[in-house]
């Protein structure tokens, strides 16, 4: 009986201690910062903290207005005191947020799970203000922003848009996911990447070290003027948290997670064209070289003849419009031809396009095709540059092999024969009867035809460009699938890949050759009629080979599949469009 009493008066005298340990937890959120500028990032802490706690349920966040979340997944820490020998405990989640507009951002109340208990946090309000618009992001753990060259362009001029990663020297990143959602209505749009893998340098952003990395280039042409806007570009960050010392199990258990981010919407003010004091414009923007000339000065009546203005150089080639000159009167012209290679560098676009104008005189003489100035603007001396170019005489001779016609009076002369004679009754002969007199009619005939045809047809190749290249469309995607060989770099296969199915569908719908996005090409397939599988199947092959540089090299078995299905969409869009 006395040990119960004991036993009693031990727990009398325990239970208050216990109830104080059961009460004495608290839950409070704080942030780094009250005060942030629109787009900047801030860490959101929920700190539980207590002497005698086991399990704490990850707390759900309400939804709050003003800023976004940039990843589900919370950092975590765990700290341990002992103070005047009591020992306490704090558990810390972390989230960080993005303000995305300025003015008050409310924290509300939520709860938070302790040991099955639910717990209220305190509520705070924070503010947001704008930010200058060549200012630098907040300093931040990581965050990411399209640099452009300029925002106050002409019609056609390069922007260099750099995609941009800023993040601090504790941070590995292990991989990356760029969008491709990434929105450039009204821009002809280029990618300037060369293929190899971005590098990190080291540099001081208001005093705080970071390491910086250029995730992708493109150029940009804006093809209209007015107010327009570069969109947002999303990207999927992979991120390990380094450890302070040369672990080697923190490269399998480190604190990894992956980290949303976004870059903000970039205003444009894009100027008119203004027009050249001297010659004439032909819209083309940047720094060109012209040159014109024929591919044969002496011809023959009925002779073809080339005129070729070669126009070369870095800047908005695929915009610029056709020079226009004025011919002598004895040719007749026929549909022109061009042709656009591109040469993209890391931070300018360069290329050739090639004007083919068909020419066929009509009559022989001597004839001068007169001088012409085109006007290029250069945006970086803000004027125009005129090229003139210079006459160009052709000579047309009469064809000396030219067949002339004439008539002959042939006379029979006639004998008589003196002999005996005999009648002989002959049945009359019906020649249309035959098979073979018919076959002689008809034969000649229908070659005849069939040359008139494939003339016709050879011709049409030859002067009418958009004809050739749909008629030509797989034939000319066989021939950059047949560069896919085994001893073949991985990703250029991919690349080979890519461009045999993006140019089969531009050569087979008349689009652009350049300055088209993969959803502008998807778009064209499903207005043509395609069918919605086959559409899917391009869209997944174009985010495969677009991001296989980011991502682990596939084997040589997922190439081989691939091609299989780069086939199969050739065909199937063949059945659709003939």
């Amino acid at each position: 009986m006395r040990k119960i009493g004991e036993l009693i008066l031990l727990l009398m005298f325990m239970l208050p201690t216990i109830l104080l340990a059961q009460d004495d937890i608290t839950v409070t959120v704080s942030a780094n910062e009250r005060t942030v500028k629109r787009g900047d990032r801030f860490a959101l802490s929920i700190e539980i903290k207590g002497s005698n706690f086991r399990n704490v349920t990850r707390p759900t966040l309400p939804g709050i207005p003003g800023v976004v979340l940039q990843s589900a997944q919370p950092s975590t820490s765990t700290n341990y005191s002992f103070v005047n020998g009591v020992a306490s405990r704090t558990y810390t989640f972390t989230y960080v947020y993005q303000a995305d507009r300025v003015g008050s951002i409310t924290i509300p109340t939520f709860s938070v799970t302790v040991d099955g208990r639910d717990y209220l946090t305190n509520s705070f309000t924070m503010t947001a203000i704008d930010r200058d618009a060549n200012e630098p992001v907040e300093s931040a753990e990581i965050y990411i922003r399209m640099e452009v060259s300029t925002r106050r362009p002409v019609v056609g001029e390069q922007i260099l848009a750099e995609l941009v990663l800023y993040f601090k020297p504790t941070l590995e990143i292990l991989q990356y996911q760029v969008s491709n959602s990434w929105r450039t209505d009204g821009f002809w749009k280029e990618s300037l990447d060369d293929g190899t893998a971005p590098v990190a340098e080291n540099i001081v952003i208001r005093g705080e070290r970071y390491r910086r990395a250029i995730l992708s280039r493109h150029a940009l042409f804006p093809n209209r003027s007015g107010d327009m806007s570069i969109g947002e570009q999303p990207v999927t960050v992979t991120v390990r948290t380094a450890g302070r010392y040369q672990d080697p199990f923190n490269v399998f258990f480190g604190n990894q997670r992956a980290v949303d981010l976004s870059t903000d919407a970039i205003p444009l003010r894009v100027a008119s064209l203004p027009e050249p004091e001297r010659g004439v414009s032909i819209n083309a923007v940047g720094d060109f070289k012209i040159t014109r000339r024929i591919s044969n000065p002496n011809v023959s009546v009925g002779e073809a003849i080339e005129l070729i203005t070669e126009i070369s150089g870095a800047g908005n080639l695929a915009l610029l419009t056709k020079p226009e000159y004025t011919l002598p009167e004895g040719f007749e012209t026929y549909q022109p031809s061009e042709d656009l290679k591109l040469m993209p560098t890391s931070t300018s676009l360069h290329g050739t396009r090639t004007f083919r104008d068909i020419m066929i005189a009509r009559r022989s003489g001597t004839y001068t095709l007169p001088t012409a100035e085109l006007a290029v603007y250069n945006p970086r001396t803000d004027s125009y540059v005129v090229t003139t170019l210079g006459a160009v005489t052709i000579t047309v001779n009469r064809d000396a092999n030219t067949p002339l016609s004439y008539t002959s009076d042939t006379r029979f002369t006639m004998v008589p024969i003196l002999a005996s004679t005999s009648w002989i009754t002959r049945h009359p002969f019906s020649a249309w009867r035959a098979w073979w007199f018919w076959l002689g009619i008809l034969l000649p005939v229908l070659l005849m035809i069939a040359g008139y045809v494939d003339k016709k047809k050879r011709d049409r190749l030859s002067s009418d460009y958009g004809y050739f290249r749909k008629t030509k469309a797989k034939e000319r995607a066989m021939a950059k699938l047949a560069g896919i060989t085994p001893t073949t770099d991985v990703k250029d296969n991919y690349a080979a890949l890519y461009s045999a199915l993006s140019g089969y569908i531009s050569d087979k719908l008349g689009l652009p050759e350049a300055g088209l996005s993969d959803q502008q090409l998807l778009d064209a397939l499903t207005e043509a009629g395609v069918s919605a599988q086959a559409v899917n199947d391009a869209k997944r092959l174009f985010e495969t080979c677009t991001t296989i540089r980011f991502a682990p090299v596939g084997s040589r078995k997922d190439i081989a599949r691939e091609q299989q299905i780069v086939l199969q969409l050739i065909d199937t869009i063949t059945e659709v469009i003939p």
